[in-house]
């Protein structure tokens, strides 16, 4: 009896100092943050002995001082130190109590857990350093099963050590609350899981039938931030790879670094940065490069504390920069994708901020501050998504009004522009046929091409064969371009009219299909006298004005062109002309065109804005200088001009790829002339076109 109560009082006098919770059988949860005391071991040299003895002293021969905590978790921040926690657990009951200790945050490299019950010392190992299946228990984060005899206590005794940053934060359940915590909390995890997956899947499949490099980009970071979030929870080790320590020890630094270099990467098409913010563009890109460098390096460094010190700074600093960036664009630039981006970016940083501030200790986890992340990324992956979705309907919508701006020049030409089928007949046709040989365009649809050539001017309709023969031969297999001129059958009076025809072959969908120009042939008797011609001519904000003097600026050509090239120098010099008063005299930005809607509207828009004082007596100079070895034209506008070098540095597959409506004007000019400049300030350009053998002459105008 005396030994008994000798041993129960040296149990209890080495545990006097230590916190104590109470347990009994209505017991449910309890935080142990407040009743639990700690101890910084900075050698690492303390063991289990040394904590139960209670008399160590440290490297100045000072005795260690136990703390007490009055948090609910202890942030340690990054620490080359081991801590040592304890507490006692006392059961008022007259039967067993099982519990379940759980360490909730679930990036701790090694826990050593010692259960002293006054007659025997249980030792527990893990971390996740070591197999997942070492775990005392089957969970995602560190749980150790502790029993607590009738009437009787427990010390408990747990030492942290690890390369990230040290979080305590422990609580004590009984089995019942944990299953029921454990349901609720994986629910919640795999609903968050689930969301990403479904927009990982949802964008692959809008990658693959949109092939656009957009949703390429989103896809891989949704993946990278997917992979990232199981890591940070524990869940991936506990079901992807728990037989490799190794690559869960450094999944989240290089998950990390993937994760914003591709959300860099999207936002910086998302924006279009290149195009509205050149210089940063660069300052990303460099961001960009050194969030992949940190990331991979881990693989290569395997130095994990350093490795997510790093990409944690790279992560901080693109975010403030990016949001910098995104603030410009919004208020100063006005631009409508940033703002939405920003709105999104705002959430996520405000969900990183916190979870950063939890991991470093200075602010308290809690449910809000441990999820905060995760709350982020769920709320910018939708709210980008919507984004993308509004980007492609502005985007289609964009081009609806281009295709209707197109088919009003196409339909006010003085040329008859038409598709004609794989038999030859009538697909489309614009309404100068019913000017030039006064045929409704409806009439003609479905009717064939070669019906309305007039063949009695042909010997044995030779012309007639030679065409036909020619499309089979030709234009179908080897899809090239013919050209000739012909007489063709108006629909009133006996005189035929002579058109210049250029056919060319369009394959669409597997469907070939012939797109076709016929012009009216204008004979200048004194074109074969004329070796050089000097114009300057002004015009108004019209669009129709535009064209007829167009026709007029390319009607000497055809003695130094083919019929082809004709056409060519006269569809980009329409559009030169078409932009300098659309964007330069009547200064329409591509924001206010995509904002009156289609058509109708907008050509209601442009005679409300040329009546305007501020634009109405603007003019468009146009200077025309012919001469045997080329022709030239300068076009200058009164507007403020534009900066023309990142349109300069686009091609068609830009275009097509970015589903961008603005700039293909100045690609069509680009290709119709040999030379194409512009002054500096961007109102003036001039185009040249050289005839065979005399490349590289100067112009005089």
């Amino acid at each position: 009896m005396k030994l008994s109560a000798l041993i129960l009082f040296l149990f209890l006098a080495a545990n006097a100092s230590a916190g104590t919770v109470v347990v009994d059988r209505g017991f449910r949860n309890i935080s142990l943050g407040p009743h639990i005391e700690y101890l910084r071991d900075p050698a690492c040299i303390l063991n289990i002995d040394d904590i139960r003895g209670g008399s160590q002293l440290d490297r100045s021969g000072q005795p260690l001082r136990w703390l007490k905590s009055r948090k609910d978790s202890l942030g340690f921040g990054f620490s080359t130190a081991a801590y040592w926690v304890r507490f006692r657990v006392r059961n008022n009951s007259n039967g067993a109590i099982e519990c379940y200790l759980n360490q909730n945050y679930a990036l701790i490299s090694h826990i050593d857990c010692y259960v002293d019950d006054g007659i025997a010392l249980t030792h527990m190992m893990t971390g996740h350093s070591y197999r997942f299946a070492q775990r005392p228990m089957n969970y995602r984060t560190f749980v150790f099963p502790i029993t607590v005899k009738p009437r009787g206590d427990v010390t408990c005794y747990l030492r942290f050590r690890t390369d990230s940053a040290l979080i305590v934060d422990l609580d004590l359940y009984s089995p019942g609350v944990f299953n029921f915590m454990h349901d609720q909390e994986s629910a919640f995890l795999w609903m968050f899981y689930g969301i990403l997956l479904v927009m990982l899947l949802y964008h692959l499949i809008l990658f693959f039938s949109m092939r656009d490099i957009g949703y390429l980009y989103y896809m891989m970071s949704i993946a990278a931030m997917l992979f990232l979030a199981m890591g940070l929870n524990g869940i991936s080790y506990q079901h992807l790879w728990p037989e490799n320590p190794w690559w869960e020890r450094y999944n989240n630094p290089v998950m990390i670094g993937l994760t914003y270099a591709f959300f860099l990467q999207f936002g910086r098409y998302y924006i279009d940065l290149k195009k509205q913010m050149p210089r940063a563009d660069i300052a990303v890109r460099i961001l960009i490069v050194l969030g992949l460098a940190a990331g991979l390096s881990t693989l290569i460094i395997q130095n994990y504390r350093f490795s997510i010190v790093t990409t944690t700074a790279i992560t901080l600093i693109s975010m403030v920069y990016s949001l910098y960036l995104l603030v410009i664009l919004t208020f100063i630039k006005k631009s409508r994708t940033a703002r939405s981006f920003l709105i999104a970016v705002g959430i996520l940083i405000l969900g990183v901020i916190l979870y950063i501030l939890k991991t470093y200790g200075l602010i308290p986890e809690n449910l809000v501050t441990s999820y905060s992340m995760q709350a982020g990324w769920v709320a910018m992956v939708i709210l980008l998504s919507l984004g993308l979705a509004d980007r492609m309907n502005m985007m289609r919508h964009q081009v609806e009004e281009t295709q209707k701006k197109y088919i009003h020049i196409i339909d006010s030409s003085n040329d008859i522009i038409f598709n004609l089928d794989g038999q030859l007949h009538f697909a489309a046709v614009n309404r100068a046929i019913k000017k030039l040989l006064g045929y409704e365009p409806e009439e003609v649809l479905s009717t064939a091409f070669l019906d309305y050539i007039d063949r009695r001017a042909e010997k044995d309709g030779e012309m007639f064969r030679q065409i036909y023969r020619e499309y089979l031969s030709g234009l179908g297999k080897d899809k090239t371009t013919i050209t000739f001129r012909s007489d063709f059958k108006a629909k009133y009076g006996s005189e035929p009219v002579t058109l210049s025809v250029k056919l060319d072959y369009v394959e669409s969908e597997g469907k070939a299909n012939i797109f076709g120009t016929a012009s009216p042939v204008t004979d200048d008797i004194l074109l074969d006298l004329m070796e050089t011609e000097r114009q300057v001519y002004y015009t108004d904000n019209n669009f129709s004005h535009a064209e007829l003097l167009t026709q007029r600026l390319i009607r000497n050509l055809g003695k130094h062109l083919d019929q082809g090239s004709v056409l060519s120098v006269k569809t980009g010099l329409l559009e030169i002309i078409i932009n300098s008063i659309e964007h330069g005299n009547l200064d329409i930005q591509f924001n206010e065109k995509s904002g009156t809607g289609a058509g109708h509207e907008y050509l209601q828009f442009v005679r409300e804005r040329r009546k305007d004082s501020l634009y109405s007596e603007k003019r468009v100079k146009i200077e025309y200088s012919l001469t045997p070895a080329m022709v030239a034209y300068r076009i200058t506008d009164e507007g403020k001009g534009f900066d023309h070098r990142s349109y300069m540095a686009m091609t068609a597959d830009n275009v097509n790829r970015d589903l961008l409506t603005h700039g293909r004007g100045l690609i069509i000019a680009r290709k119709s002339f040999d030379v194409m400049t512009f002054n500096e300030k961007g109102n003036q350009v001039t185009l040249i076109k050289y005839f065979q053998g005399h490349a590289g002459e100067e112009p005089i105008f």
